[in-house]
């Protein structure tokens, strides 16, 4: 069983900044009383590591290394046969021992069950939605889930690049929707309608000078920009993996306040090289006017 330790904090003094790290870290804010969001994205390949073993304990400890507010999961089991009939997402939580619960977005159905995206969140959501995206070789999925203070949204898109394209646009117009309070599905309202920033994340299966990613950049901003690969874990050589943040109201006032320094954001890529074939991208928003790094060691 491994055993965790921190070592001592190490300051940060940008309040807007990407951690580029060696090894893992947990960032937190400098004062307890600050105000913290925290999100995670992580592409789980349903629990198959590297070495080719399906270990749900090796995913569910990468998350509570870092204790995020949400965690946006994809290429999720759910029922499904090689699953062994578990709900994979209520699992995950389980093991985390941290009190997430857990929505599940249908992409396709899979071995007598389905697979797709979930959302982790401490917070119980007040409304989620499942919305279809094109996928050549199979369907993909957007999955939105609405909190007090902010949205998220979690997809994983094809590998084709024309149906990324496509979904992108596809994602832009329903954020945008979502925000002006116009979304329906099936002839029903499911969301407040409330002006709030909505963070988009996943794995986009495309490198920042995609065509893709050029699309969802007009109606986005990137927060996890940074030069830490995501794929694959083991010798990463590109990234995959993103977490965005929508143009609305609510996003533009929140980017003038990391300008004026009266909140800090820091994003970073964990390097986890076996627990999936994606390494984890974290991201923090404080009200604070510095962060602390804390490494993470883990001991067997």
């Amino acid at each position: 069983m491994n055993k965790i330790r921190f070592s001592a904090f190490l300051f940060i003094l940008a309040l807007v900044a990407n951690v580029s790290v060696a090894q893992k870290v947990k960032v937190l804010p400098d004062s307890t009383s600050s105000k913290v969001f925290s999100l995670m994205t992580y592409n789980i390949r349903h629990g198959k590591g590297m070495d080719n073993n399906v270990n749900l304990a090796r995913i569910a400890n990468e998350i509570a290394l870092v204790a995020p507010d949400v965690v946006a999961l994809q290429e999720v089991d759910y029922k499904t046969q090689r699953s062994g009939g578990e709900d994979t997402p209520a699992k995950i939580s389980e093991l985390t021992k941290l009190g997430y619960k857990s929505v599940f977005g249908k992409a396709i159905l899979f071995e007598g069950g389905e697979y797709g995206n979930a959302i982790l969140s401490l917070e119980a959501p007040m409304a989620v939605a499942v919305i279809p995206l094109m996928g050549k070789e199979e369907p993909r999925c957007l999955l939105v889930a609405e909190f007090k203070d902010y949205f998220v949204a979690n997809c994983h898109l094809s590998l084709d690049e024309e149906s990324r394209v496509n979904s992108c646009y596809s994602i832009s117009s329903i954020i945008k929707e979502i925000s002006d309070g116009k979304f329906k599905q099936d002839g029903k309202k499911i969301f407040s309608g409330k002006d709030k920033p909505i963070f988009l994340c996943g794995d986009f299966n495309a490198t920042p000078e995609s065509t893709d990613i050029f699309v969802l950049m007009k109606s986005f901003v990137w927060l996890s920009k940074s030069e830490s690969f995501t794929f694959p874990s083991d010798k990463p050589d590109r990234i995959l993996d993103y977490i965005f943040l929508y143009k609305n109201k609510s996003g533009i006032k929140l980017m003038k306040e990391f300008e004026k320094k009266s909140k800090g954001m820091a994003s970073w890529v964990q390097p986890e090289d076996i627990a999936s074939d994606h390494r984890p991208v974290n991201l923090v928003i404080v009200t604070s006017d510095k962060f602390l790094v804390q490494d993470i060691l883990e001991e067997e």
